[in-house]
């Protein structure tokens, strides 16, 4: 092949990297077990992926109590429950911690696979002063 032939075939090539088009943008749902109260998250956790979701949201009471569950069961259960109906942990919502209680939480959301971290904030509900 010819040095000329070579570099337009190559400069074909490359132009059409730069016309393609950039991913769809597909969004991405979560399912809070907040939803089904206290029920047990082997009832919950097939509804994931039955409602069009990725991932699990997981809160604590007193809109549910599924985080007091997996603390019962131990992670491992819980990770093993995730496998077995073919869903992630994506959330948890941890109103009651506040912003400056979540260090346990952070490690073992990570520790779960997930990435986001709901919480709450603490302080006077009408706080006065200079503005």
């Amino acid at each position: 092949m010819k040095r000329r032939l070579f570099m337009q075939t190559v400069a074909a090539g490359m132009a059409g990297t730069v016309f393609a088009a950039p991913p769809a943008f597909k969004l991405r749902y979560a399912l809070s077990s907040a939803l089904y109260g206290e029920l047990p998250l082997d009832v919950i956790l097939p509804e994931v992926t039955r409602a069009g979701c990725d991932v699990i949201d997981i809160w604590c009471k007193v809109h549910g109590n599924q985080r007091e569950q997996i603390e019962e069961m131990g992670d491992e259960a819980f990770r093993d429950l995730l496998r077995e109906h073919g869903t992630k942990l994506g959330v948890s919502t941890r109103y009651p911690l506040g912003p400056f209680g979540l260090a346990d939480e952070l490690r073992w959301v990570k520790s779960c696979g997930g990435a986001l971290i709901v919480t709450g904030s603490s302080g006077p509900k009408d706080p006065v002063g200079v503005e």
